[in-house]
């Protein structure tokens, strides 16, 4: 009998060290197995009371640890080393192919192998295995795109099954079709839209593909964003595009941020792990007065986010930025840093208020047909820039002047003078009083004025001279009654001595005869 016995334990245990050697390959398997490894190591570790009852023992944190690493794969994932002090535990996700940073999972992993852990219980549990989690770098490569069947490798043109070797953190839900062909709806193409957005300008329609490589995948060009723009008139189409972009990353890859809510950083949390934030109807009436997470997050740089009733956390956000609005935003921020990163697409393309155009938004851009031609269209394009179209740089140029006081300045009031040589001390104060006048007084000192004008006068031509010069009968005195005009309450004026050498600058040759 006794023999019989040691047989069972001896065939129960064979039959456990086979189950621990197979590997789940869906997460309903894999919850099932921990299941059963937990209540193994329940049977196994009953003990016996003196009176002969029975106890069952419950499972400390570090076992579970141990039980859960044999069967899922933990990584904290960071670009750097510093990074990996403060990342999330995160873990592979068998159905959807990605490295997921959610702990509400992570503790449904938990409860599996036992179910009566306490938070504190699971909290420690994790802290175990975030400890224990082998540090892994993020799959960067712009020649793998996973998709919603599998991994595109564009330099085979070949889809590959998801692998825990890759380590994505999000992917597009749409799957990669090769055979897919551009459907017709009554009419209506994508490409003929994207025609009517651009109003026949090749750049600007190849601005659009651009966009929607990138949000596919990011790490194309990692620096810059993209800025849809009207005047406010409605159905330009703008928010159609929009909705575009979403439908064909997927509901759980997108996040809405705007602008200004990039710089709270508790509102970056729910951004983590998307191909695409989404700022949509930005008031152009904000003023942003710091761009630094806007800047960190389109550039991929580590950022500290600090979620609520949740430890902060350091990551790195591989996405794709697009922002929504009626006219140009407001930044205190006016550097090339900034204004480099954007590129501008303006929607000025007015459309009708008919059944048809309805249907764009609501059915056709969410047509599986379309989104699935797209994809196939956009993940082999490759390009290292995106186009920078007239248009775009004409906006930003507008931009920074709008933004730029220093700029604006010289757009709309350094013509107004009329002597040849302008010295610094009349120009900072000339520049005081119209900026008092228009209800946006400066603070600004002279010395940072002069620096911020200097090449924008020399790019217009202008000359400046530190103190080799004076103004003399290059002077035109009524530049002096021009200032008295705009400073209405007496606090910028000034007299030019003429005999005296100062900084200066004296405008180039071609417009002296002008200004004669």
């Amino acid at each position: 009998m006794a023999s019989n016995n040691i047989d069972d334990l001896l065939d129960k245990a064979t039959k456990q060290q086979e189950k621990q050697k197979q590997k789940p390959v869906t997460m309903s398997q894999l919850f099932s197995i921990l299941k059963e490894q937990g209540q193994n190591w329940r049977d196994e570790h009953v003990k016996v009371l003196k009176n002969g009852e029975e106890k069952i023992q419950h499972i400390p944190p570090r076992t579970i640890a141990d039980i859960l690493k044999r069967y899922v794969i933990f990584a904290v994932i960071g670009k750097k080393e510093k990074d990996f002090e403060k990342a999330n535990l995160a873990y592979y996700d068998l159905d959807a192919g990605i490295y997921k940073h959610n702990s509400t999972n992570i503790e449904k992993l938990i409860i599996a192998v036992e179910r009566s852990t306490s938070i504190k219980q699971r909290r420690e549990t994790m802290e175990y295995l975030r400890l224990d989690a082998p540090q892994k770098h993020p799959t960067e490569s712009r020649n793998l795109i996973i998709v919603g069947n599998g991994v595109f490798n564009k330099n085979t043109k070949k889809l590959e099954p998801y692998n825990p070797r890759y380590i994505f953190t999000s992917k597009i839900s749409t799957n990669y079709n090769p055979q897919a062909q551009e459907p017709n709806f009554k009419g209506w193409s994508l490409s003929k839209w994207f025609k009517d957005i651009a109003e026949n300008d090749n750049e600007k329609e190849i601005l659009l593909w651009q966009s929607l490589a990138c949000a596919i995948n990011p790490n194309l060009t990692p620096d810059v964003a993209i800025f849809l723009v009207d005047n406010g008139q409605g159905r330009t189409g703008k928010s159609t595009f929009e909705r575009l972009l979403e439908n064909l990353v997927g509901i759980d890859n997108h996040a809405p941020l705007k602008l200004k809510e990039f710089e709270e950083d508790f509102k970056l949390a729910n951004a983590q792990g998307v191909k695409l934030i989404i700022g949509d109807d930005n008031n152009p009436n904000d003023y942003n007065k710091t761009s630094e997470n806007f800047k960190r997050v389109a550039t991929g740089e580590t950022i500290l986010v600090n979620p609520k009733r949740l430890p902060p956390f350091s990551t790195q956000f591989n996405c794709f930025i697009v922002q929504s609005m009626n006219g140009l935003p407001r930044f205190k921020d006016d550097s090339d840093a900034l204004l480099r990163r954007i590129k501008i697409i303006k929607f000025n393309h007015q459309y009708n208020d008919k059944t048809a155009n309805k249907d764009i938004k609501e059915k056709y851009i969410k047509d599986k047909r379309l989104l699935e031609w797209i994809l196939s269209k956009v993940i082999v394009m490759d390009f290292d820039f995106m186009i920078d179209t007239e248009e775009s740089r004409q906006e930003i140029k507008e931009l920074k002047i709008a933004n730029d006081p220093v700029a604006y300045y010289v757009n709309e009031h350094i013509n107004d003078l009329k002597s040849q040589r302008l010295p610094i001390v009349f120009l900072f104060k000339h520049f005081q009083a119209t900026s008092d006048y228009e209800n946006n007084p400066q603070k600004m000192k002279q010395s940072t004025f002069t620096r911020r004008l200097r090449p924008l006068l020399e790019a217009k031509g202008y000359t400046y001279s530190k103190n080799n010069l004076a103004p003399l009968t290059y002077w035109n005195i009524d530049d002096e009654k021009l200032l008295e005009q705009y400073d209405i309450n007496y606090k910028y004026r000034v007299k030019v001595d003429i005999t005296k050498y100062q900084p200066l600058f004296e405008r180039p040759e071609d417009n002296q005869d002008e200004t004669n």
